[in-house]
């Protein structure tokens, strides 16, 4: 019984696809929108949080060949 699971249930990496698109298209959004100076900290701060948690629950290793079979 193979005890590896594909990157496509991984709760981890979806978090951090997420994290990345709202990185990426903060920049081209809400440009009237003036936030505490500290945004970037905090969002930095509940990312690192989220993923040290999803870390502690994970209990399957991911198989990256599930996803790119040879």
């Amino acid at each position: 019984m193979n005890a590896s699971k594909s990157p496509l249930l991984s709760k981890t990496l979806w978090f951090n696809i997420l994290a990345l698109i709202v990185l990426v298209l903060d920049p081209f959004g809400f440009k009237d929108f003036v936030g505490d100076p500290h945004l970037a900290e905090y969002a930095t701060m509940i990312v690192t949080l989220i993923n040290l948690i999803l870390r502690f629950v994970t209990s399957k290793p991911v198989d990256w060949g599930r996803l790119f079979p040879r």
